[in-house]
């Protein structure tokens, strides 16, 4: 194992797998292990927000394993793991952004099997996609300033998926409030 080994497109492919074996973990968790304490990364329900959690949660445990992995060979651990948090916080808007393609041009609702294939496959390019973007990013400096607004932004994310789990806002994304 080498430092090259985490910036090949076959590693992304294996990320992507990684990926989607932790997310199908987690999407069922809760149904399993009926805590609160797993309802902070898993779900009760199949809202937008819990699949955004989902992508959030999963991305940050995918991060966990490839830094334990790769800890000995990573000569820009700064770089690698701000990479990779930057990564974490977009995972759940970037699934939003690619998955609602569907609705968008076929404006009807499609049948489970069609709309768990389309699930997973834009899952899968959406890690691919943000892989690419960590190869570039993780050999940046990260000055203090950026490193902090990353840090921040995982904070606000942790903050957001955990608050509106315990309690949902008064106003949803697409409905008026009442």
């Amino acid at each position: 194992m080498n430092e090259q080994s985490y910036t090949t497109p076959k590693y992304y492919l294996w990320k992507g797998l990684v990926f989607l074996g932790i997310f199908s973990i987690v999407h069922f968790i809760y149904d399993w292990l009926p805590y609160p304490v797993v309802l902070i990364f898993g779900a009760n329900d199949e809202s937008v927000f819990s699949h955004m959690k989902m992508a959030f949660w999963t991305y940050l445990f995918v991060l966990g394993i490839e830094y334990a992995y790769f800890r000995k060979v990573i000569a820009n651990k700064r770089g690698f793991v701000l990479s990779r948090v930057t990564s974490t916080v977009l995972m759940p808007w970037f699934e939003i952004l690619v998955w609602y393609i569907v609705p968008a041009i076929v404006k009807a609702e499609i049948s489970l099997p069609l709309e768990l294939a389309w699930s997973f496959g834009i899952l899968f390019v959406v890690v691919l996609v943000l892989g690419g973007l960590e190869r570039e990013w993780q050999q940046g400096t990260y000055p203090s300033y950026t490193a902090i607004s990353v840090l921040m932004l995982l904070g606000l994310s942790l903050f957001f998926f955990t608050v509106f789990t315990l309690e949902k806002p008064w106003i949803d994304v697409f409905y008026l409030p009442l």
